[in-house]
């Protein structure tokens, strides 16, 4: 007998499903400590059809333990299938936070026109700009600038991106970012992309697409975090289509931005 805990996040659910053990302390301790984590997002009526499962199994006929290149590790988890991750009561409730994360992606990957993006963004009105680059280009501090700004900080590390008919529209999925973002309710429409580069000296550069297609291409595919190659092909040659004229390579000092940079990156 299980006890299915429901969570909504942005457009998918993701069901926990716990196991009935004999040690009830255990049981309630670890099914609190779950609602205390995603208070916000459970639903209070189980949904017909979750797009990915997680079931905590009172044992796991598994070993614990595997040997990889010498190393021991600790499995917290396997899948069978792609809407299924099976689990036991033995891992922490981080632990679990990090397979409902594993579980949100699979859904992602489940749903077609529906895909994750490593970048850290920003929004006005309904508009958002999203920032990206390779480690350590910057993505959190600008973001950081823009908030001296009173602009609204929309995601850091990650953003959630589905393909309407005429737009991408975005998601900052709050319950995955570095820092509190709270989102307003609205549809908000992916404006602009820049390509963060270190400088001394601040610059906006329009990236010409046909003159840099592969360059571009590659970098993109690189950014979609939880797609299949042949489907972050699609996705990227759609992206570069849509948004010809709106990308760019943002070259900035990391200590501040003045006013008139400032305009020059939301207009």
């Amino acid at each position: 007998m299980c006890f299915n805990i429901d969570i909504n996040i942005t457009d998918f659910i993701i069901r926990i499903s716990l196991e009935k053990i004999k040690n009830k302390k255990a049981y309630k301790e670890f099914s609190a400590s779950i609602f205390h984590m995603f208070q916000d997002q459970i639903l209070a009526n189980n949904i017909t059809s979750p797009n990915v499962i997680i079931h905590v199994q009172a044992t796991s006929g598994d070993r614990l333990f595997t040997n990889k290149g010498g190393s021991l590790y600790a499995k917290i988890a396997k899948t069978t299938d792609s809407k299924t991750i099976y689990s036991n009561y033995s891992i922490s409730i981080i632990q679990l936070r990090f397979l409902v994360y594993m579980a949100f992606k699979l859904a992602v990957r489940n749903t077609i026109n529906y895909f994750t993006f490593h970048a850290s963004g920003i929004s006005y009105g309904n508009k958002v700009i999203l920032f990206m680059g390779d480690s350590e280009a910057g993505k959190s501090t600008i973001i950081n600038l823009f908030a001296n700004k009173k602009i609204r900080v929309f995601c850091d590390d990650l953003c959630l991106i589905k393909a309407e008919r005429n737009y991408f529209s975005c998601n900052p999925v709050s319950l995955f970012q570095k820092i509190h973002i709270n989102p307003e309710d609205r549809k908000y429409i992916l404006y602009k992309l820049m390509l963060l580069k270190k400088s001394d000296n601040f610059k906006i550069e329009r990236i010409k697409i046909k003159n840099n297609q592969k360059l571009l291409t590659d970098f993109l595919k690189r950014q979609i975090t939880n797609l299949m190659p042949f489907m972050k092909k699609q996705f990227t040659a759609n992206l570069l289509k849509r948004h010809d004229g709106t990308i760019s390579y943002l070259f900035f000092p990391k200590k501040q931005i003045s006013e008139d940079q400032f305009k020059q990156i939301i207009h």
